[in-house]
């Protein structure tokens, strides 16, 4: 079994948040040329029965497929904000720890992970 805590690195974290952000207009247009897809399906289908199953599935795939692009971006944010906090709280602390420890090299992590997870 794993290690039972967290191993943070915020500028890896950051950067991997910025990524997942970035991706967030592919996404969309994948959904985009998708719907375009089903939707000439759906006009070129010679059955009225097919035409309406291929626009009844769009109606319910595309809403999903637009959420993807939407919570890509949001996880992406939400990965830079959480190790922004992490960075800030690793410079706090060293602040503390430099004023409490005296000679201590303030520029280096004083916050010990591993961070227990619950």
């Amino acid at each position: 079994m794993g290690e039972p805590y967290i191993d943070v690195a915020p500028d890896a974290v950051a950067s991997a948040g910025r990524t997942t952000a970035g991706c967030s207009d592919a996404w969309a247009s994948w959904a985009g040329r998708s719907a375009a897809a089903v939707r000439q399906a759906a006009s070129d289908a010679q059955d009225g029965l097919m035409t309406t199953a291929l626009e009844s599935y769009l109606g319910t795939i595309n809403p999903s497929m637009q959420r993807m692009a939407t919570n890509t971006e949001a996880l992406g944010g939400n990965a830079v904000t959480g190790a922004s906090t992490m960075a800030g709280s690793d410079n706090s602390a060293a602040g503390v720890v430099a004023r409490a420890g005296g000679t201590a090299d303030a520029s280096r992590r004083y916050l010990s992970r591993p961070i227990t997870a619950q």
